[in-house]
């Protein structure tokens, strides 16, 4: 099957002899400054993820320029070496271009799920600074294959209308976050899929101007900040 170079970098927290805290802490060549300063913009750091599980996830995608967008995984890594408790947060970024989304149906939930299926968008201790472009399928057959359904349909559809209407929006309380974010993304056309900004299971921020959040239940101090920024909830 054909493959594309796709590029990678790792933001988390780092103590060492350039600067301490978070920050990107390896990329590849491919990895412009530009795109690494969308990059820190859009990364989350201490405390960003809603569950305290330690094999908690979080799914995002957002465009880092008019040809490119990135994908990421973030979770949490090692003890937080400044004392102030818990574990760093840590996010591992595949940066690729529209045309080779183009090949997953315009889908970057596709496109993620085939990077982690070779292996990619792992957490590992001590990347070295420099990493390597990796090779990533040209497209998916699987892009159009049956989704599970053990989601709210009313929720996925309530998303995929308000969406369609240019909206940002919300889903609250959503046990199955992936699986509802498949559903949302599978029910737009694919034009519209392919300039869908999304992450799940992230505490929300002005930073992350996703035009999809999927979350699990939050209190009423989330639901009144993500309503003063004009995002519509769903399940609420």
């Amino acid at each position: 099957m054909a493959q594309v170079l796709v590029e990678q970098a790792v933001f988390s927290s780092d103590n060492n002899d350039r600067v301490r805290g978070y920050q990107i802490i390896a990329r590849s060549p491919g990895v412009t400054r530009d795109i690494a300063r969308e990059l820190v913009r859009w990364s989350p750091s201490h405390q960003a993820i809603l569950s305290a599980e330690l094999n908690a996830q979080c799914v995002m995608c957002f465009p880092v320029s008019d040809r490119c967008v990135a994908i990421g995984r973030t979770v949490y890594g090692l003890p937080e070496y400044s004392g102030r408790g818990g574990r760093e947060t840590s996010t591992r970024w595949l940066v690729t271009t529209r045309e080779h989304l183009e090949g997953f149906a315009n889908n970057a939930w596709n496109l993620w799920q085939a990077a982690r299926s070779q292996g990619y968008l792992q957490w590992s201790a001590g990347d070295p600074e420099v990493l390597p472009a990796l090779p990533l399928i040209a497209q998916w057959g699987l892009a159009n294959a049956p989704l599970t359904r053990r989601y709210s349909v009313e929720f996925v559809e309530s998303s995929a209308r308000l969406l369609n209407d240019g909206r940002r929006v919300a889903v609250i309380g959503a046990g199955e976050c992936e699986e509802i974010l498949a559903g949302v993304l599978a029910r737009l056309p694919e034009a519209r899929c392919g300039e869908i900004s999304f992450g799940t299971g992230l505490r929300p921020s002005v930073a992350r101007p996703f035009d999809l959040q999927v979350l699990p239940e939050v209190d009423r101090d989330v639901c009144a900040e993500l309503s003063a920024d004009r995002v519509a909830l769903v399940g609420r």
